[in-house]
């Protein structure tokens, strides 16, 4: 796996610098042959042979961090590198996770995030929504006044861009040279472009952000950046799905296949529903039918498959049997559960669809899920913040929550 100099990540999530153009094209043009060329084994190719829309590790036990809507917070991306795992986790999960793995073994430095992602320990998955700040009201009606001046990279727009190119850049960088541990989804603020179409449309929030950013990046960058980063838009994933947890940006409006998530490029519809669902607005029990579609599919067509090799028996076992199978069926997707951003909560997370459904995007604060592969995901325990003062001490400190705030 290569290397890359974590100062060099912290130096430029702390500088808020706007990108050199020259490393953004490379960064970008690099990240999105990334993205077009990732392994079968965990992203199904779609009906064109290109890599689908579906992030699949089932198959596979790591440590995962989801993390909620970014919005142009560096330093976010930057505590969550720096956190010390060993914080995160109880005394016996450290030593499950750690102690028996050869990969950290006489290591000397402290586990964190950004060093699991480089020992293969750790997966990260962004659910999107990289840029536009939500806690700058006040700032972006100061970039509506530089616009309507023509000043289309003013200071206070200098500002916001440098923030959120830099978190971008970094992402970037980061997804091509850790490729299977780092997961970007899309949101419905990947659109530089600002267009309406193909399941996206034109943002706004408090002015009109998703205009106001793409004149900025033609202007400042040129169309050829602004392309770049459309392209790496364009072939994010949209759900993500290992052992005991399924991931998208928003809650997803109605249920759809596995088949139907992998080929989701071709359906505006579906790239609608998993990104822009309001509160409300999705169907009571797409979540539970998405993670059975997702978890037993593949089951289902195995079992075809033996039928047509004349493994019959496969399909002719006593009822007894198949009364156990779907107990233990149901039993799988019971320890599942499903999480987004997209929507903000007031405190640490927010239920919906009995449950099963699980909001973590609070704009105010730096959360994680913490899911681990080796028990049923909780959100009273299980969401983690990241927050610390990382420019007046480089040490991270990480306070678990201990239930609902």
């Amino acid at each position: 796996m290569k290397n890359v100099d974590f100062n060099e990540i912290k130096k430029i999530l702390s500088e808020r610098k706007l990108p050199d153009y020259d490393d953004f094209f490379e960064v970008l043009n690099e990240v999105t042959e990334t993205l077009e060329n990732e392994h079968e084994s965990y992203r199904p190719k779609n009906d064109d042979e290109k890599c689908g829309s579906l992030i699949d590790f089932q198959n596979e036990d790591r440590l995962t961090l989801v993390v909620p809507d970014l919005h142009a917070r560096p330093d976010f991306l930057l505590n969550i590198l720096s956190a010390d795992v060993r914080n995160i986790l109880n005394e016996n999960e450290s030593d499950f996770l750690f102690c028996k793995n050869e990969r950290t073994e006489g290591a000397e430095s402290g586990k964190t995030v950004f060093e699991m992602v480089q020992n293969d320990l750790i997966r990260l998955v962004f659910v999107g929504d990289i840029l536009h700040s939500e806690n700058n009201r006040i700032r972006w009606y100061q970039i509506e006044e530089e616009f309507e001046q023509k000043q289309y990279f003013g200071e206070k727009m200098c500002i916001e861009m440098g923030e959120g190119l830099s978190l971008l850049f970094c992402l970037c960088r980061l997804k091509s040279i850790f490729p299977k541990n780092i997961h970007i989804l899309k949101g419905n603020h990947e659109n530089i472009l600002n267009k309406t179409g193909d399941g996206d449309f034109g943002f706004k929030k408090f002015v009109d952000e998703g205009e106001m950013c793409r004149l900025f990046v033609q202007n400042y960058y040129g169309d050829d950046i602004l392309f770049l980063i459309h392209c790496f838009e364009k072939e994010l994933p949209l759900v993500y799905v290992s052992k005991n947890v399924v991931v998208s940006h928003a809650e997803p409006k109605i249920d759809f296949s596995r088949k139907e998530i992998i080929n989701a490029r071709k359906n505006e519809q579906i790239i609608y529903a998993f990104t822009w669902t309001a509160n409300d607005e999705a169907e009571e029990g797409s979540v539970c039918q998405i993670i059975k579609n997702l978890i037993c599919e593949d089951e289902k067509e195995n079992g075809i498959q033996m039928e047509n090799e004349n493994q019959v028996e496969y399909k002719t076992q006593n009822q007894n049997e198949n009364q156990n199978e779907n107990q233990n069926e149901n039993q799988n997707e019971n320890d599942y559960v499903y999480i987004a951003g997209h929507r903000p909560v007031k405190d640490n997370f927010a239920l919906r669809q009995g449950g099963k459904f699980i909001q973590i995007h609070n704009v105010k604060k730096q959360n994680v899920a913490v899911v681990k592969f080796w028990k049923k995901f909780s959100p009273e325990n299980d969401i983690v913040s990241v927050f610390s003062s990382y420019h007046e001490n480089l040490n991270l400190n990480i306070y678990k929550n201990e239930g609902v705030q």
